[in-house]
């Protein structure tokens, strides 16, 4: 599935070219997926968020899943290369009127306007249940 797992690299890679990279975590059970409600957007969407400079996506998605879906959730789960699968990528770039109102920092201290987000999409098992 997927294309390879992206590295600390490919993420600095992303930020030098104004994308922010983002983790997305997708729980499947019983043919059900989770989604949660993001009260300042007023939208339904999948767990997700950025990654920090010098984290991994494992690190990312472990530290999303426990801010935005709680410590009790968190603590069922197992977030690893041997547990979690990478399902691919996606990249959205905003429209020209809204890029640069924030800014992206590299690993070597520099500012650079942010031009949009580049998501990376995983599967992660609940307890008690199998990625197929």
């Amino acid at each position: 599935m997927g294309t390879m797992v992206p590295t600390l690299d490919t993420f600095e890679e992303l930020r030098e070219k104004g994308f922010r990279p983002q983790v997305v975590s997708c729980f499947v059970h019983e043919g059900k997926l989770l989604f949660m409600y993001d009260s300042k957007w007023k939208l339904w969407q999948l767990p997700q968020g950025g990654i920090e400079q010098g984290e991994t996506a494992y690190e990312a998605l472990s530290r999303e899943i426990e801010e935005e879906l709680g410590e009790v959730f968190h603590k069922t789960l197992t977030i690893s290369p041997d547990t979690v699968t990478f399902l691919g990528e996606a990249k959205v770039e905003f429209p020209k009127k809204t890029q640069g109102d924030r800014l992206l920092v590299t690993k070597d201290g520099r500012e650079i306007h942010m031009r949009g987000k580049k998501y990376f999409f995983y599967v992660i098992p609940v307890a008690g249940t199998e990625v197929e």
